[in-house]
């Protein structure tokens, strides 16, 4: 059964402070709804001891519950009227830390930037004249057979991969560098990823 515990990691300080960070994050989510559903409703929930149940809100302690156990707690949480459900609000800051630093790492630079635009440019033209082609038959009668495999789909999921590269490097850039038209501040400007300050540049 799934739980919410790293595996394979070395067992460095890096390694240990991310099992710390999941502890707290986990265990204060533990400690949340157990405040407001109760020890003993809680334990009900998952089918297991309120001791148990209570260890998973100590952040010192290495017990956490499955996926299923925190599901079916933040469910219940929900239910209730308590407002969102804290396991997969602790879950989801967790996430988005890992991804931030992912973005820190997959940001591309200029060059590879402008060529990866280009290539984007090139995969809508393809699209568009597929969809066009495809248009064309069909409003001429000839309801050709869906091929086995459909360029438009091929082409969309191309796009996809392609502006999902792009949007990592825009969201990890914090100077501006990645901008083709600028470098710095004013290329943060010209990316819209601050306001000017100065009012003549208004």
């Amino acid at each position: 059964m799934s739980t919410f515990k790293l595996g394979g990691e070395n067992d460095n300080g890096r390694a240990e402070s991310m099992k710390q960070v999941i502890r707290v994050g986990f265990a204060g989510a533990a400690a949340k709804i157990l405040s407001a559903l109760g020890r003993k409703t809680a334990s009900e929930i998952v089918r297991r001891s309120s001791s148990l149940v209570y260890k998973w809100s100590d952040p010192d302690l290495s017990n956490s519950p499955t996926v299923t156990q925190a599901l079916e707690m933040d469910v219940e949480y929900v239910s209730a009227g308590h407002g969102s459900p804290p396991f997969l609000t602790a879950y989801s800051e967790l996430l988005n830390s890992q991804l931030h630093r992912l973005q820190e790492n997959r940001q591309l630079p200029p060059s590879q930037f402008m060529l990866q635009t280009i290539r984007l440019l090139e995969e809508v033209v393809a699209l568009l004249k597929a969809v066009q082609e495809r248009t064309d038959t069909d409003a001429g009668g000839n309801m050709s057979p869906t091929p086995r495999v459909c360029s438009i789909c091929l082409n969309l999921r191309t796009c996809r991969e392609i502006v999902a590269g792009l949007t990592w490097s825009i969201d990890a850039d914090q100077t501006g560098s990645i901008c083709p038209l600028r470098s710095g501040a004013q290329g943060l400007i010209a990316c819209g990823l601050t306001r000017r300050t100065d009012p003549a540049a208004e």
